[in-house]
């Protein structure tokens, strides 16, 4: 009765577009379809998307990565400041777990998707960690939360005194200090004559303090940099991070009297600048500690008399104030101790022989027992 489509108006039909149209509509939604049930969640990966439908990729499904960043220590929650520009990282461990990448916003807000935010501004990352915690607890109860940096934001901060090139410097937020006096203190090529750097850096650094830095935060407030303790006890207190909008000062040494010192049987001998509040303590950890021939029990301290005409000396058991056994002693202005050290039979004693012999050269002496005849 009918025997095709073709011939029931006698003459051959054409199929409208439309309907080839439709066809291939339905056809590629059900691609689609399986694109989306990858798995029983309905949910698919961005790599695997790319890989199933190259044309979809696009720099926005780029996932956002740390930068690269020297450091001379993991960063110190405590320590560090949040700021807009911080990228972090949200992991709420459930059943499901959920994980996302959290940018601090310009206003220092952190914005939780289907959770709610978080008021960042002039926050610790330790600070901001409780917050965070506390928030998310509240739709997931009994989970783990876990706030991490990922990307250190950049901050303008400014630095002046004795420096090479004062100005303001782009640097990173867990760049300390330090890290910016040392930028302060590069050559710019094409702005300095490389003679006249490499004569006047040195002279720079020997007459900058290290012990007597300012540094004035955006809010006013001021802290005080000593990078020589912080060489020593790596304490972020005293190298702290960098704030957008910090100042730091580098002030001159100053008066060479206002000094103490250490000489002897210490690893560094030498004098360092005095800072109130120095002891003896910090002093013999200036010296790096004592060598293993150092008599540390007999050490002579010499202060200025109370009169100002002389030096006032007694011995100190040095060993005891290290382990605590005794009190520690303050510092005043001047103050030095003399380490002595024990002598060592088995150490490599020798003399010079010169002149009119047939063996000119180094000897080996035993001291106090090798004779000068012995040697000719």
């Amino acid at each position: 009765m009918c025997k095709s489509l073709g011939n029931l108006s006698g003459r051959p039909m054409r199929i409208p577009l439309v309907i080839i149209g439709a066809f291939w509509l339905l056809w590629r939604c059900d691609a689609v379809g399986q694109l989306g049930t990858t798995d029983r969640k309905g949910t698919v990966s961005v790599p695997d998307i790319l890989q199933m439908a190259p044309e979809l990729q696009k720099k926005e499904v780029t996932p956002i990565t740390g930068k690269e960043v020297s450091l001379d220590a993991p960063v110190s929650p405590a320590d560090y400041y949040v700021g807009p520009g911080d990228v972090l990282s949200l992991n709420i461990w459930t059943s499901s777990p959920v994980q996302n990448e959290l940018t601090v916003t310009p206003e220092g807000t952190l914005l939780i998707q289907n959770v709610g935010s978080v008021n960042a501004r002039d926050l610790t990352l330790e600070a901001l960690k409780a917050s965070v915690v506390n928030l998310v607890n509240k739709k997931y109860p009994r989970s783990e939360v876990t706030l991490t940096l990922i990307s250190p934001r950049k901050v303008s901060v400014q630095i002046v005194g004795q420096v090479f090139n004062e100005g303001t410097y782009e640097m990173r937020s867990v760049q300390r200090v330090s890290d910016l006096i040392l930028k302060a203190n590069e050559l710019i090529a094409g702005q300095t004559v490389k003679d006249f750097y490499e004569k006047t850096l040195p002279k720079l650094k020997r007459e900058a303090s290290d012990r007597k830095i300012l540094i004035k935060h955006r809010d006013g407030s001021i802290e005080h940099v000593d990078l020589l303790k912080y060489r020593l006890t790596y304490s972020g207190k005293c190298n702290p991070y960098l704030r957008e909008g910090d100042v730091a000062y580098v002030p001159e040494r100053g008066d060479l009297k206002n000094s103490i010192a250490v000489f002897g049987g210490a690893n560094k001998f030498g004098s360092f600048e005095f800072i109130p509040g120095d002891s003896l303590k910090d002093l013999a950890m200036m010296g790096f500690g004592v060598k293993p021939t150092a008599d540390s029990g007999h050490v002579r301290f010499s202060r200025l008399s109370a009169d100002g005409s002389r030096m006032e000396d007694s011995t100190i058991n040095l060993s005891a104030v290290i382990e605590g056994r005794v009190g520690n002693i303050a510092l005043a202005p001047g103050d030095r101790i003399f380490i002595p050290e024990r002598r060592d039979s088995r150490a490599n004693y020798y003399v010079a022989v010169e002149g009119e012999v047939a063996q000119p050269g180094h000897y080996p002496i035993t001291k106090n027992s090798t004779r000068l005849s012995e040697l000719i």
